[in-house]
């Protein structure tokens, strides 16, 4: 057994010898950091990093099982809730000035409409003067079984070619009883 006990004496000492050098770079570490904390001001001071959260990154479908999840830091500090900082909240000047500016688009729709209509009633009134222009300058026959334009022409004193381009007719051979023409005067 001579063999066997050299072996687990081999171990002991490179475990023994493994944990002194990390046993001496944690007091190192913790020299470093010492020196640094005495070395720095309240104003030069930078603010603790924030935690990271580790991330899993290993593949269970190809991996296998593991004992222990291989994890990485994220990339970039992680702020906690609380630390994030709200959006500016609306003022009251804003809203006045989006109110303001809402109701001058309404004022200017409502001042478009307006106009429009008063254009409508124009073209109205327009129409109408010139109807009552034409009856001024026409009468009125209705075509009774058996008139022909040219009949109703040589009673009023015109000719069928005025009374078909004032009724706009397109065929003065093709007219039906009850029809109402406008006669022009002269």
């Amino acid at each position: 057994m001579g063999f066997l006990d050299n072996v687990k004496d081999a171990l002991k000492d490179a475990v023994s010898t493994q944990a002194s050098k990390d046993e001496a770079a944690a007091k190192k570490k913790d020299d470093e950091v010492a020196d640094q904390a005495d070395s720095a001001t309240a104003e030069d001071s930078a603010p603790p990093a924030p935690p990271t959260i580790p991330i899993d990154t290993t593949d269970t479908a190809t991996a296998g099982p593991t004992t222990e999840p291989a994890t990485e830091p994220t990339v970039g500090p992680v702020q906690p809730a609380d630390s994030v900082v709200p959006a500016p909240s609306e003022t009251a000047e804003d809203k006045a000035a989006r109110t303001e500016a809402k109701a001058e688009r309404q004022e200017a729709r409502e001042d478009r409409q307006e106009r429009k209509e008063d254009r409508q009633e124009a073209r109205e009134d327009a129409h109408e003067k010139r109807e009552d222009a034409r009856e001024a300058k026409s009468e009125t026959y209705t075509v009774k079984s058996g008139d022909t334009l040219s009949e109703i022409g040589a009673r009023f004193g015109v000719s069928y070619q005025e009374i078909a381009k004032l009724n706009n007719i397109e065929n003065p051979d093709l007219i039906f009883p009850g029809q109402v023409f406008r006669i022009p005067k002269h």
